[in-house]
């Protein structure tokens, strides 16, 4: 008889037990529907969706800035992501902690002429959706302006290099004309010597 009471006694402390656990995982699940528990897939519903993405240079031309909006979907309660900008070349530039909308810096190591900027969601289940864009020209500018080793059709890299060989031509000119001088006198003294002669 005693047996039997303590194996129900077990049976209600297990139960009591089991109940509250599933009562909460219950709720979680609630509350964080895209959530994604190991060996499920991801809900369908829940995704990120891009609405805009624009790249523009600033007033004064020395950069540029992203403006975006994206939008979460199917209950997932994200309010912040990882806006990650890459270019066709491998430069990147992550920048966290951004909200769903705003505007941040180009990044300047981004320059190639494409890229492609990629939202995730700082969620435990992160979701990202990723759009092409076209890098700023100014950004790109600005950037060659910088390196020596670039140079711009009309730029003054162009007449740096004229005007460096120029130096260097010069000299050579200088003794040029010298020796065309003095062939000439040496061809008049020589003629008159010969006049003289005669």
């Amino acid at each position: 008889m005693r047996a039997i009471v303590r194996g129900l006694t077990v049976l209600i402390v297990a139960a009591a037990t089991v109940i509250p656990l599933s009562s909460a995982a219950s709720a979680a699940t609630a509350t964080d529907p895209c959530e994604v528990a190991d060996g499920y897939a991801a809900p369908a519903t829940c995704k990120v969706l891009v609405e805009d993405v624009t790249a523009a240079c600033t007033d004064d031309l020395t950069g540029a800035n992203l403006t975006y909006a994206v939008t979460v979907e199917g209950g997932l309660q994200a309010s912040t992501v990882t806006v990650k900008v890459m270019d066709t070349a491998g430069h990147s530039s992550s920048m966290t902690g951004q909200p769903l909308s705003g505007s941040v810096a180009w990044p300047k190591a981004v320059t190639a002429k494409d890229a492609t900027v990629t939202f995730t969601t700082e969620t435990l289940t992160p979701y990202a959706v990723s759009t092409s864009i076209k890098t700023p020209a100014c950004v790109s500018a600005v950037l060659a302006a910088d390196d020596p080793a670039v140079t711009k059709p009309g730029s003054g890299g162009v007449t740096q290099v004229l005007a460096a060989t120029g130096a260097q031509v010069g000299p050579l000119l200088g003794v040029a004309a010298g020796l065309l001088v003095a062939g000439v006198v040496a061809l008049l003294v020589a003629r008159r010597r010969r006049s003289v002669t005669r």
